[in-house]
């Protein structure tokens, strides 16, 4: 809605008394005696139809015939043109159960006057004048959602023989805090619910509802619709807006509450710009001896200034104008700019080395303490420790952060050397323990030491470790991280997922936890896979870990129900957050990628994010056989394990291939053979699952092998170029399946054995080595060391690990602003990953990079699946860079890999302003200091 000058108040209002009727020189109360009589003559005749049973039809407001204003106090000139409505609500649908609902609570409110006073009486028999009055009530309500504002307006009967009341309520939504969907047990007889929206009121400490309404036909959708916008609008406000030095802590907490005060910085701009997309126009507000100008340009609103910025004369001059100006659009412009100009100097999360940013904390003591998020133990300094309460609460020395990182490496290097010669498994939770107690003190010196040392941490924060901490994780549980759902939550998840604190979330890792890598169903135990995955995403990505979300999901027969309901709420409230789901059954794990892959912005990390590591690896072996990348089509591949990663692999190198041999994807099944537990799958079996039959083989194809063959079988009858294992069986393959290998028909053959963890691998590499020879490619979901040949030779071991793709796809994912992940962006990681090894090192038998080079590896693929994004017109942009800006970037290759590891998720600073939802504030003191996390 555009506000109108308060000059032209008085001009606009005559011009609409003149439209409706009214003489040009009477006041709006001097009627004509024939028209007041006619008016009440219809009235009249309305309310004895009513009495008579004829009701009258409930119309949409809007009609010719019953306008919506009918005496209207409107705030727009005739010439200005309303904001384009992006969605309308309907009041239709329900109206007549609305009726019914309000009759009742009626009826019921009379009955109990009824025996208290005798006012019951008679408001029993006004039911008739109560039904119709909330007939025409439902009947003028119009409820809708701009670009800029939520609109609702109705006319309500004041009197039987007087004209209506019109109503109406503007929302910015740079002002919406949360909206309520609630429904009590008389409501949900008739379907009706209550649509709440909370917002902050200028001058108010805490959000109130300012609007609520009864009878909306499809509340959810509204809801959505409105969030959706309404993170669109505080995204676009102030893009681009970064804090160049700290503010006063006073000045911080007076303009984060709209209250008096004033916002002082040391070493402001010439200039301030402050984006708002909802004004549009130049504004002049005159009254009696203030004389104050807004100038608009392009949705910029620009304050030029010289010397100091005062927060304190921009919101005392706006807060006169409310004063003065009493029309509504006024108060609501004046508002909204002072709303708009303290939330942008709270904007941003990430920034880059060269603009350090400021960490707004509303914790004192030790509260401090005891947030990891927050705390820097020892390394706060004095000043900080005075503002903050932390004085006597820890040892006076100050000790830096770099000092603090060799005093910890100091006692992992101690901790290795003091567990040498003990298990295996106990040292590696040992390992595990220390990194989990610096995870719950100091976040940011966790992180930095992972990234650091990626290649030493990886296998304890990842696989092979974190399936022996899932097993043992009620003995190691020591504080809880992530959120658990159950089938008791059944519908309550659309309230629950507002339990979490951050504000925005950019990735969640999902599971069920009924299947932990090869170890089965380890329950709530399994939240220790999410976790190690977004450790994983903020080491190799840069995610910041505060939009992260560990969830661990539910154990029932029939799922689907409840994953919908929780995918629903999750994207109500995190609409661009990106979902990996991970560790479910096969049936669950195919049935919800296809459920939701085309609806959500999500993959499937064992499907989809193991298929890619294979592929890239198949494509190295055809490299590394020195023959061209087309000679992939002539590869035969034996796949043992038919769960959902086994299928996976199977799936994406059949698209490959079927791409590279001009689609004749049933030439390249043909070359492709899958065994269960049961052996070699033929169309014999008779309970074959759905997800495996169009993979089973006619035995006229097969000549030799029967239903069933054994691995053995299976490898000395096809001698196939490559022997792929992801059963979870450990030793599957022994002795005599590797020497079989030696007979395959490739010069280089290639052997993977991809299960985690360790325990359940097919084979060692030295096994490999040992018995298929070693003029071999070997690769396997576990690290292995490397193998020592003789004669100074080295058998390489390749880990095929998921962690070189599902970052990359994360990152590219979120950084193009696609709200899906196709197969074509899939591929684009995998084709990536395999081309990123020179030639060199691929006839070494080295199909994958080391672990060190992860970030490196994540930008790379990041930057190949957003191009993929663009190609499939997909993206639509991520911060200030948008879809038209990312298509330009796509075509040179190093220009959109630079800007993706120029990007905050990569940048050198976190900044924690957003950890804490602003309605968790409290009165008190903010404080300000930096906080290095690389």
């Amino acid at each position: 809605m555009t506000p109108h000058f308060a000059a032209q108040a008085g001009h606009q209002q005559k011009q609409q008394k003149q439209s409706h009727g009214f003489p040009k020189e009477t006041h709006a109360f001097d009627l004509d005696t024939s028209k007041v009589l006619a008016f009440g003559l219809s009235r009249f005749g309305r309310l004895a139809s009513m009495f008579s049973g004829r009701n009258d039809d409930l119309s949409e407001l809007g009609s010719s015939r019953d306008p919506l204003l009918a005496y209207p106090e409107s705030e727009l000139n005739a010439e200005d043109d309303e904001e384009p409505i992006l969605y309308a609500a309907s009041f239709d649908e329900l109206a007549k159960n609305h009726v019914k609902y309000d009759t009742v609570i009626w009826v019921s409110i009379s009955l109990l006057l009824v025996l208290a006073w005798g006012i019951g009486i008679v408001m029993l028999l006004c039911i008739p004048i109560r039904r119709y009055m909330l007939q025409k009530d439902i009947s003028s309500r119009k409820l809708y959602v701009t670009a800029s504002e939520i609109v609702y307006k109705f006319s309500r009967p004041s009197m039987l023989f007087w004209r209506a009341t019109t109503i109406e309520k503007c929302i910015p939504l740079s002002l919406v805090i949360d909206i309520i969907i609630e429904q009590g047990c008389l409501q949900s007889v008739y379907g009706i619910h209550t649509f709440r929206v909370e917002s902050i009121v200028h001058g108010k400490a805490a959000p109130v509802d300012e609007l609520q309404v009864q009878g909306v036909a499809d509340p959810g959708v509204l809801r959505k619709v409105i969030i959706t916008e309404a993170s669109k609008n505080v995204q676009d406000f102030g893009k681009g807006w970064k804090p160049t030095s700290i503010i006063e802590e006073e000045s911080l907490s007076r303009v984060g509450s709209l209250s008096d005060g004033r916002a002082v910085f040391k070493s402001p701009p010439k200039s301030w710009k402050v984006h708002h997309a909802t004004l549009q126009r130049s504004i002049e507000v005159h009254h009696a001896t203030l004389q104050w100008s807004i100038e608009v340009h392009h949705a910029t609103l620009q304050w030029s200034t010289q010397g100091l910025i005062q927060g304190e004369m921009l919101l005392n001059k706006l807060g006169e104008v409310c004063e003065s100006v009493k029309e509504k659009s006024m108060w609501r412009l004046a508002r909204c700019a002072s709303s708009n100009l303290s939330r942008s100097l709270r904007r941003r999360c990430f920034y880059t080395a060269a603009i350090p940013g400021p960490c707004i904390v509303h914790k004192r003591g030790t509260d401090i303490l005891h947030d990891p998020w927050f705390n820097k133990d020892t390394g706060f300094p004095l000043t900080e420790r005075d503002r903050l309460g932390l004085r006597g609460l820890l040892p006076p020395r100050v000790i830096s952060f770099e000092h603090q990182y060799d005093r910890f490496m100091e006692s992992y290097r101690s901790l290795e050397k003091n567990t040498q010669g003990q298990p295996h498994g106990s040292v590696s939770l040992a390992k595990w323990r220390i990194l989990n107690r610096l995870h719950d003190r100091n976040e940011t010196l966790y992180y930095r030491v992972l990234i650091d040392n990626i290649k030493d941490f990886a296998p304890i924060i990842y696989t092979p470790t974190v399936g022996l901490v899932c097993q043992n994780y009620s003995g190691l549980f020591r504080r809880p991280r992530g959120m658990y759902f159950s089938a008791k939550d059944k519908g309550e998840m659309m309230s629950m997922i507002y339990n979490w604190p951050a504000h925005q979330v950019d990735m969640i890792v999902l599971t069920d936890g009924s299947r932990i890598l090869g170890l089965g169903d380890l329950g709530v135990q399994g939240i220790g896979i999410p976790i190690g995955k977004l450790d994983i995403y903020v080491a190799a990505a840069g995610i910041n870990p505060q939009r992260d979300l560990d969830n661990l999901g539910w154990k029932e027969k029939s799922i689907l129900s409840i994953v919908d309901e929780f995918m629903e709420a999750v994207h109500t409230r995190w609409p661009k957050a990106i979902v990996q789901f991970e560790d479910f059954q096969m049936k669950w794990a195919f049935e919800t990628l296809q459920r939701y892959r085309k609806r959500f912005c999500m993959f499937n990390d064992d499907i989809q994010g193991t298929a890619g590591v294979a592929l890239a690896g198949l494509l190295g072996t055809v490299r590394a056989q020195g023959q061209p990348l087309s000679d992939f089509v002539n590869q035969k591949i034996v796949v043992v394990g038919a769960g959902s990663a086994g299928l996976g692999v199977l799936n994406m190198a059949i698209e490959a291939l079927s791409r590279m041999s001009g689609n004749n994807e049933m030439a390249v099944k043909n070359k492709c053979y899958l065994l269960d537990k049961d052996g070699l799958i033929t169309k014999e079996r008779k309970n074959i699952d759905p997800a495996a039959a169009p993979f089973a083989k006619d035995l006229k194809d097969v000549e030799g092998l029967r239903e069933g063959a054994s691995p053995i079988e299976v490898v000395k009858k096809l001698k196939p170029h490559v022997l792929l294992g992801l059963s979870g069986v450990g030793g599957i393959f022994n002795e005599e399946v590797l020497k079989a290998m030696r007979e395959s028909d490739s010069t280089k053959p290639a052997i993977f054995a991809m299960s985690n963890p360790t325990m359940n691998a097919e084979c060692t590499a030295a096994d490999a080595f040992k018995y298929a020879g070693p003029n071999i490619v070997f690769g396997s979901g576990s690290p292995f060391e490397d193998v020592d040949l003789g004669n100074g030779k080295v058998g390489h071991v390749n880990q095929a690990n998921n962690m070189y793709l599902f970052p990359g796809i994360g990152l590219g994912t979120l950084l193009s602003g696609a709200h899906i992940i196709t197969d074509g962006m899939l591929q684009a990681a995998a084709e990536c990953l395999a081309s990123y090894m020179t030639d060199e090192e691929i006839q070494k038998g080295i199909l994958y990079p080391s672990i060190d080079s992860i970030r490196d590896i994540t930008a790379e693929v990041g930057a190949a699946v957003l191009r993929a994004a663009v190609e499939e017109d997909l993206a639509e942009g991520h911060g200030d860079v948008g879809p038209r800006e990312l298509k330009q970037m796509s075509k040179f290759e190093k220009e959109s890999s630079s800007w993706l590891t120029d990007n905050d998720f990569f940048g050198c600073q976190l900044d924690c302003t957003d950890k804490i939802p602003s309605s968790q504030k409290h009165d008190g003191c903010y404080f300000v200091f930096n906080k290095n996390i690389y």
